[in-house]
């Protein structure tokens, strides 16, 4: 009898002291932007951690990663990869480790981006899998409590010959990235989704970017000064900043749904309406968009837009 109230008191002592350990807290990987991956290109992950309980969870969070998180690699045969050399210096220097506690209410999802070639050497081509170890009061040694992740499938191809191979192959079907001779609504839907799905390659397929850049009465008046050579050179920093969402920015957020509601075109222009909603912290904002196409080699390219709000829900 005294032997079951010891083990029910370690269990409760466990469940009082590391409630955070239980599936209560979520620790979710998963790409940050999904696309053919090869030996010699970053593999950036995004690491979320989500408080599911009806407490407020807190943990200790570290400039040096590599004491709140661990990344495994292991091939299809179960062998693991080796560390990168950054990660096991952190672990084996003697230094002071600054952190700062954070908390995170019911429901609230802390997370970041990183580099898994920062915790693993990986050198090799193949099928891997991905796994990560979360120490929310930090490692200190392999003892040190975890909540582990889910696992994740990485398929590492050989080295490619550029970064601009890479840019024009389709990762979900291997194939290279074409405009094809579709109406103007599928333009619109195959944009809207490869947006949704983070793969900025298919977006960019369908917009006329020099068609874009010059919406701007400033940019159209600065563009006409410019030689051949430097307007190559400007249209690809207006590129550049719609893929850091800094300019034109309506067009490049995530919509958390849209619905195509009409589609009107003659031989070379076209006018397509969409109703777009977002997903903001409380609320769902509502939009209409009216895009512009223009018809070249029988290829529709989206050329301009305009938006009007229409309240929320």
């Amino acid at each position: 009898m005294k032997k079951n109230i010891f083990l029910f008191s370690l269990v409760f002592i466990f469940s009082v002291i590391f409630p955070v350990f239980s599936q209560q807290v979520e620790v979710i990987i998963r790409y940050y932007d999904k696309k053919i991956y090869y030996t010699d290109s970053p593999v950036q992950l995004k690491l979320e951690i989500t408080n599911n309980s009806p407490d407020t969870f807190r943990f200790k969070s570290s400039e040096l990663r590599g004491f709140n998180f661990e990344f495994s690699v292991k091939t299809l045969s179960n062998r693991t990869l080796p560390h990168s050399t950054e990660f096991t210096m952190d672990r084996v220097t003697n230094q002071q480790v600054f952190f700062r506690e954070i908390s995170l209410a019911p429901g609230e999802t802390y997370s970041i981006i990183t580099d898994l070639s920062d915790f693993v050497e990986i050198n090799e081509a193949g099928i891997f899998v991905v796994s990560a170890k979360f120490f929310p009061e930090l490692y200190t040694n392999e003892s040190s409590r975890f909540i582990k992740s889910n696992n994740l499938t990485l398929n590492l191809r050989p080295a490619a010959a550029s970064a601009e191979i890479q840019d024009i192959i389709d990762f979900e079907t291997g194939e290279i990235i074409k405009a094809h001779p579709i109406p103007p609504d599928e333009v619109l839907n195959y944009m809207l989704t490869a947006r949704r799905k983070g793969q900025w390659n298919k977006f960019l397929l369908y917009l006329d970017l020099e068609g874009l850049y010059l919406r701007s009465q400033t940019n159209a008046e600065r563009y006409r000064r410019l030689s051949q050579q430097d307007r190559i050179i400007e249209i690809e920093k207006y590129k550049n900043m719609l893929l850091s969402e800094t300019v034109d920015t309506d067009i490049a957020m995530i919509p958390l749904e849209y619905r195509i509601m009409r589609t009107t075109y003659t031989d070379y222009e076209a006018e397509v309406k969409v109703t777009e909603k977002f997903q903001y912290s409380g609320f769902i904002e509502i939009k209409e968009y009216t895009y512009y196409l223009h018809r070249d080699n029988d290829i529709w390219y989206i050329t301009n837009y305009n938006v009007r709000n229409l309240g929320t829900e």
